[in-house]
């Protein structure tokens, strides 16, 4: 039997493998910064919940203002956590229609319909990739305000405390 167009001939099965695994990887990093950016938008749920209390306590002039502005940094970290748990959509291995050149019902060989899986986990690991690089920047951006967020509450809490 010929070769499909475009695939070689041998080593299909030892590439797939390799693909599927650089893939799972790509989902598993993906899947641990939801987890990141859980932790930080539940963090800063608190800390919004905690200068609201500063306020609701009847704050000073200078406590009021820093606590104002560390519910704005707050719940703006709150949404941009809740942002980026926003489910992206990437093409998950295999796709039904990564294999449509093959609905002819020609018998197929192991290599082949490897390489053809081959092609379609290129297109999930790239967009994977996409959506990992978006949730990196999402996730630092999520960092410094929670950071910030949390330095305006020890702010506020300080003078209310004495």
């Amino acid at each position: 039997m010929a070769g499909q167009p475009g695939y070689p001939e041998g080593g299909g099965e030892q590439s797939l493998q390799v693909a599927i695994a650089h893939l799972e990887v790509l989902l598993a990093a993906i899947a641990s910064f939801d987890g990141k950016s859980m932790f930080l938008s539940g963090i800063n749920a608190a800390v919004l919940s905690a200068q609201i209390g500063i306020i609701a306590t009847g704050a000073r002039d200078e406590t009021l203002a820093v606590a104002v502005v560390g519910i704005a940094i707050s719940s703006l970290a709150v949404l941009s956590g809740l942002w980026s748990l926003w489910s992206a959509t990437t093409t998950q291995f295999p796709s039904p229609e990564s294999l449509i050149a093959f609905k002819n019902g020609r018998m197929i060989g192991n290599d082949e319909l490897a390489w053809a899986y081959l092609a379609a986990i290129g297109i999930s690991s790239s967009e994977a990739e996409d959506v990992l690089a978006r949730k990196i920047q999402r996730l630092r951006r999520l960092l410094a305000l929670t950071g910030l967020s949390l330095a305006l509450a020890i702010a506020a809490a300080l003078p209310a405390a004495f």
